[in-house]
């Protein structure tokens, strides 16, 4: 939707590709023949998990450059380049919303092992160092860039998000 695309690149004044991406059966398909040179998995253990396990470990191992962002030395992480050291679900906050459109707010009960850290802060973290200029991680500040550019999400709240989430 031409429209739709407008809005996400004045809103984070960049310019979008047009260009349709790759479902991930299709991603493995371009990593074998050359097309797909890198990928970023984050907290998906694809070696073990995905049908036809040989055709997924051909296709990780023809990429040029593969980061795992994991909390175990999963078998996929075993083919990694780079494994970036996530925390676990007790020790992050954010939102999910589940099939009823509920958003809920997950709060962290303990702080991330020395060496790891939030998805969310890792994304924010390499977006920095690749020159996106990025305000610091919170959890609430993510809802609220949410709420300003997705149109199912607006007017959401960190502090809106009783015990029990919302239904939007």
């Amino acid at each position: 939707d031409p429209a739709s695309h407008q809005i996400y690149e004045e809103f984070y004044g960049v310019h979008l590709s047009n260009e349709i991406g790759w479902k991930i059966p299709q991603m493995y398909e371009a990593a074998l023949n050359g097309s797909l040179k890198a990928m970023w998995i984050m907290g998906e253990d694809v070696a073990q998990t995905d049908p036809n396990t040989e055709h997924v470990k051909a296709a990780l191992n023809a990429l040029d450059f593969l980061v795992v962002q994991e909390l175990f030395m999963t078998p996929t992480a075993e083919f990694a380049d780079v494994v970036l050291p996530a925390s676990s679900f007790l020790e992050k906050s954010g939102t999910f919303t589940n099939g009823e459109r509920r958003v809920q707010r997950v709060n962290a009960v303990i702080e991330p092992l020395p060496g790891t850290k939030p998805d969310g802060m890792i994304i924010a973290d390499i977006m920095q160092r690749m020159g996106c200029d990025q305000a610091p991680y919170t959890p609430d500040g993510i809802l609220a860039e949410i709420a300003q550019i997705v149109p199912f999400f607006k007017g959401a709240t960190w502090e809106g998000l009783t015990d029990q989430g919302q239904q939007w």
